[in-house]
């Protein structure tokens, strides 16, 4: 388990409107474990009208590629410092890859101008980290499963549970199906037990993320795991 508690950025932040805007306070982190947040507001300087709420957004695979804003917590009116205590985020993170934080602020109504310091800093566990990536180009003959290592071996305390993005462009044959799959040895990473995969089918192009999968079976009495993908046609050659 990893603690993360964030610098406590503050920003000048001006609403000019009652229309949502919204201001990122944090980088972007890993979902993996992710379950709750708590936050720190230091709101000074206030006038006018000026209301605010924690918010987040989050990315499927690319953070480039964001999902819209979403609000935490309550809306609050009010200067001064005020943790909010534990919030649960454990619906907004379902099948996302990565997850910031930042602030929502606008008018209760128009028109006016309000305006304050604001100072936001979260906490929060995770449990994962970033054990592999890459870029490959998977080739099915037929329908047949096929096998790509993603991740070099690791303890099999470390990948007790796991989560895999993808980002998919298939151009030679819409019948391609993939899924995130896992491999142990027993003792010796040169000896290793036949793949195995709790994911369901993903195919198309475009972009996918799985919710936290554990291993199903094959776990409790081996040393080493590795992730990969499984691929097949899923249907003709």
């Amino acid at each position: 388990m990893c603690n993360t508690l964030t610098d406590g950025d503050e920003k000048h932040l001006v609403a000019q409107s009652t229309t949502a805007t919204y201001a990122a306070f944090t980088g972007w982190t890993l979902v993996c474990g992710l379950d709750a947040v708590r936050a720190v507001y230091r709101i000074r300087a206030m006038t006018g009208s000026f209301q605010y709420q924690l918010a987040y957004q989050t990315a499927t695979c690319r953070t480039d590629n964001p999902d819209a804003w979403n609000t935490l917590d309550t809306l609050r009116t009010t200067a001064g410092e005020l943790c909010t205590g534990d919030i649960s985020v454990t619906s907004a993170t379902a099948n996302k890859f990565f997850i910031r934080f930042g602030i929502m602020y606008n008018l209760p109504s128009a028109p006016a101008t309000a305006q304050a310091d604001v100072g936001l800093q979260v906490t929060y566990n995770t449990f994962g980290a970033l054990a592999g990536s890459g870029i490959y180009q998977l080739l099915a003959p037929d329908t047949g499963f096929y096998y790509q290592a993603v991740t070099p071996w690791m303890p099999v305390i470390v990948g007790a549970k796991h989560r895999a993005a993808f980002i998919s462009s298939v151009t030679s044959s819409a019948n391609l199906k993939f899924r995130v799959a896992y491999q142990t040895a027993t003792t010796n990473t040169s000896l290793p037990n036949a793949w195995a995969t709790d994911d369901t089918d993903h195919s198309g192009d475009g972009e996918a993320c799985t919710s936290d999968i554990t291993p199903s079976g094959g776990t409790a009495s081996v040393m080493w795991i590795r992730f990969g993908l499984r691929f097949a046609m899923s249907s003709g050659t």
